[in-house]
This record gives C-alpha cells, structure tokens and sequence, in this order.
C-alpha cells in the first residue's frame, strides 16, 4: 500500500519498496484511509493501542472529521469501525 501525497496509495511502487501491510490494528502500525467526506485525498494515523474488544486509539493530525480537529492540530480518537479502512501498514 505505498501512499503519495495526502495519505492516498501510490499508483505503482517497486516490490523493495513495500513494507508489511494487512487488515488488523497493531500498535505502532500506520493506519491508511481511503477517500472521504472530510478527506478527500484519504489520510493517516499512527496506532496507539488496541483494546481486547478490537477498537483501537489513533493519533492523528490536520484531520476535520473529530470536534476540536482540523489544520495544525493533533488528536487522538478511539476508532471503533474499520468503514472507511483501507488497511494498516506494519
């Protein structure tokens, strides 16, 4: 899942470029999401922690779509839906 600007994957990337991906949270992964309403070039976060019931806490920053984010600033929101998910890189 290689990304160019904004988070969104890149149109080709070579092989060693790749790092390990897949659909399951992990601390320290990189989650990718893909286009959307408050996002319209996808985005990312960093993986805090996971709690046992799946959902899992992000840091984020320049992301519009929590009370209290946007430009310059950085949050934390406990993701509790992979809806808009692509995936995570590890």
């Amino acid at each position: 899942m290689p990304l160019s600007g904004g988070g969104t994957p890149a149109p080709s990337a070579s092989p060693r470029d790749r790092r390990p991906e897949g659909p399951t949270p992990r601390a320290g992964a990189i989650l990718v999401l893909g286009v959307s309403g408050t996002s319209p070039l996808g985005h990312v976060a960093y993986v805090e922690s996971v709690s046992p019931n799946g959902s899992f806490v992000v840091s984020e920053m320049n992301w519009w779509g929590v009370p209290g984010g946007g430009w310059n600033r950085v949050d934390y929101r406990t993701v509790t839906s992979m809806q808009d998910a692509l995936g995570f890189i590890y």
